[in-house]
C-alpha cells in the first residue's frame, strides 16, 4: 500500500513539474548588443521570455548594421551615434537566433516558452 502511495506522489510530481516549466520564463527580456571594433557581445547568449511576453532589442554599435532575428523576420537597422532600441511581442514559441550581418555573428538565441 505505501509502495502505491508513493508511486502516485511521485507521478504528481512530475506532472506538476512538467505543467509549470512555462511560468518560470519572464514576461520581458532584454538583449543589450554591442558592436565595436569588429567586435560583438554579446555572443550566443541565451535569452528566455514568455509566449506573449515583450522582448527589446538594444543595440550600439560603431557602424552600420542590421540585426536580424530569425523566425520573426524582424530586421533592426542600427546606425551608429546613437542607441538603437526594437521592442516586439514574443508570439511565437520556439528556439530563434538572433544575428548581425556585418559581421556576419549569430549574438544569441530567443527562447520564446508557452
Amino acid at each position: 500500500m505505501m509502495t502505491r502511495v508513493a508511486v502516485v506522489v511521485l507521478a504528481l510530481l512530475v506532472v506538476l513539474t512538467g505543467c509549470s516549466g512555462s511560468s518560470k520564463a519572464p514576461q520581458t527580456a532584454t538583449m543589450t548588443i554591442v558592436i565595436a571594433d569588429g567586435s560583438v557581445s554579446p555572443n550566443g547568449q541565451r535569452v528566455e521570455v514568455r509566449k506573449g511576453g515583450t522582448v527589446t532589442l538594444e543595440v550600439t554599435t560603431d557602424k552600420a548594421t542590421i540585426i536580424h532575428v530569425h523566425g520573426y523576420e524582424i530586421e533592426v537597422q542600427a546606425n551608429p551615434g546613437a542607441p538603437t532600441t526594437h521592442e516586439f511581442t514574443a508570439d511565437k514559441p520556439g528556439a530563434f537566433e538572433i544575428e548581425t550581418h556585418d559581421p556576419a555573428v549569430i549574438v544569441g538565441q530567443l527562447v520564446v516558452k508557452s
